[in-house]
């Protein structure tokens, strides 16, 4: 698996999900045959220079005369515009035809070069232009970058009279709004050459696409991938061509050598990597260590506190309509976001962006924590009853408060006298939590926190098919590593399903401690806490419950162990604390 544009040498010796004959190149064709300029977008690392490889691969055999550049390569900082686009040309489409290109000085050569009058091919052949990461437009000096565009507009205009048939943009979402952004920079009427209607959408890979990529990958490996395994990287990536290939690099370079006779990557061994290294191979790809970069700079600080306030706490896929469309188009540019079905919503582009942007660009940007020392036993281990009751106070009080109108879940229980109100869903601690945590232990004591999300389905009472959600945090040091499952305002029957997964699930990572933390708004719930059984409690499950109204500006806590001392249940007394955040 490569995580890069895969050219023709790479389409049989790795493994490929071959575009050419899906829709979106189905759709390719008839634009070509149409004459059309059309945009084509997607994601960064989301296999649209791939496809399009393919594309050229594949008209050319049909007569077509493809040139493909990537902008990337042009100097685009100078007068020399025009003539490192003409060398790029020859460059990439070696061969007599194209050699004049090195000649092209300025806009009237482009043109000329183009044109039927001055044209050196075939007059029965016609030239498609592919313009990949044409985005770096937004780069160039303006007076260039206007040229440029009215030249191609120029073009589109008077198609007869040149041997273009075709012109293909391909880049991120923002060159759909290549037009609004230049305009709007130098103050013109500048109109896009492309027609936003003409664009055509990368699409991810579906779930069957990436198990029939990791079953020949498991075959030529002599291995079988647990079809758990396959739906989680689905989940996580949510079909992210570049995420998808990046997790089969792990598994390749991490975990096959791990393996016993069996030869089987089961989905405890892919979770136990998951939770503590699967972060840090995306790091090191380039295109995500940019991401990051970028949303710490000072520009991108708006976006980042927008995408806090309303995408951050939400780990699934949900569509939004959002007001502030200019933060919601720059993180869909950088991949952060992609746009939803209707007009002005949008939606994360995977959990796994999500979980880096978390853990890598969140705690730096919001270093809030408490100011109280960490709390130890005099064993020298972590307190962590006494630090998640000042973690949580340390709270922002507005996310958790706003957090029952923007990033919601239904509480099957009473709150303020009512069911199925709205109430903060698990994504919404999960974030706060780890945030907290991470300024607070990592910083100042050096301790790894981690943790992951799970999406898992079930049947309720009438037997439909349902998602519910929950979020495991893992807190590591030198003599603990500590995982707390996230609940939010659950049923018992939530309860008690989490008290028999939660065990499994440590020992699945070797936890020497293990919590549930329970966030709930259910009335009266603190006063009557749901407690698992003495079997549960003895195996060394421990239960924190947090009960705050919606307005949290208070919560209360109450929790249960079993004291192994003196063989017994133990139960504390209700305490309450002020939110400070």
């Amino acid at each position: 698996m490569v995580n890069s544009a895969m050219r023709e040498n790479d389409w049989f010796t790795h493994y490929f999900v071959d575009p050419i004959h899906q829709e979106q190149n189905l759709q390719l064709h008839e634009k070509i045959i149409d004459r059309s300029f059309t945009i084509l977008y997607g994601t960064r690392a989301f296999g649209k220079s791939t496809r399009v490889l393919r594309t050229i691969s594949q008209l050319e055999k049909e007569g077509y005369i493809c040139s493909y550049v990537n902008f990337e390569q042009i100097g685009v900082f100078d007068t020399n515009f025009w003539s490192s686009l003409g060398t790029s040309i020859y460059v990439h489409n070696r061969g007599k035809l194209f050699k004049s290109c090195v000649e092209i000085k300025n806009s009237r050569d482009f043109l000329l070069f183009f044109s039927k009058a001055t044209w050196e091919g075939p007059e029965d052949k016609r030239v498609v232009l592919f313009f990949d990461e044409f985005d770096k437009m937004y780069t160039i000096d303006e007076k260039i970058r206007n040229e440029f565009l009215q030249i191609l507009r120029s073009i589109r205009n008077d198609i007869n009279s040149y041997a273009i048939q075709a012109i293909f943009a391909i880049g991120t979402f923002a060159i759909l709004h290549i037009d609004s952004r230049f305009s709007e920079a130098s103050n013109s009427n500048l109109t896009s050459p492309f027609n936003i209607k003409d664009s055509i959408h990368n699409p991810n890979f579906t779930l069957d696409q990436v198990q029939a990529l990791y079953t020949e990958f498991g075959k030529d490996n002599i291995i079988t991938i647990e079809m758990g395994v396959i739906q989680d990287i689905h989940t996580r990536t949510n079909g992210h061509a570049g995420l998808v290939c990046l997790c089969g690099r792990a598994i390749e370079n991490h975990l096959i050598s791990l393996l016993d006779n069996n030869r089987i990557i089961s989905i405890d061994l892919w979770e136990r990597f998951s939770v503590n290294e699967l972060i840090e191979e995306v790091i090191e790809y380039q295109t995500f260590r940019s991401l990051v970069q970028s949303l710490q700079s000072s520009k991108a600080k708006t976006a980042l506190k927008f995408f806090r306030e309303y995408f951050l706490p939400d780990a699934d896929y949900e569509e939004k309509i959002v007001i502030d469309i200019t933060s919601a188009e720059f993180l869909t540019a950088e991949g952060v976001l992609v746009p939803g079905r209707r007009a002005g919503s949008f939606k994360l582009s995977s959990s796994l962006v999500r979980w880096l942007i978390l853990q890598r660009v969140i705690p730096k940007a919001f270093p809030s924590c408490p100011h109280n020392e960490v709390p130890f036993y005099n064993s020298g281990d972590l307190n962590i009853l006494s630090t998640l009751e000042y973690a949580v106070s340390s709270f922002d009080r507005d996310i958790i408060k706003l957090a029952s109108i923007r990033s919601f879940k239904i509480a099957r229980v009473y709150v303020d006298g009512v069911l199925n109100r709205y109430v903060p869903r698990e994504s919404v601690y999960d974030a706060e939590l780890y945030r907290v945590l991470w300024n607070w232990l990592s910083i100042n004591l050096g301790f790894q926190i981690t943790g992951q999300w799970h999406m898992i389905s079930y049947r309720d009472d009438g037997n439909n098919r349902r998602q519910h959600n929950y979020s495991d945090i893992v807190i590591t040091s030198r003599r603990q590593k500590i995982v707390l499952e996230l609940l939010a305002t659950a049923t018992k029957g939530n309860l008690d399903e989490h008290f028999g997964r939660a065990l499994n699930y440590a020992r699945i990572l070797s936890a020497n401690e293990t919590w549930i933390v329970h966030f709930t708004c259910e009335d009266d719930f603190i006063f009557d806490p749901y407690w698992p059984s003495d079997d549960i409690l003895r195996n060394g499950l421990n239960v924190l419950h947090i009960w705050h109204d919606l307005s949290f500006k208070k919560f209360k806590t109450i929790a249960c162990w079993w004291s192994n001392s003196k063989n017994f249940k133990r139960v504390t007394s209700i305490k309450t604390y002020p939110v400070q955040g």
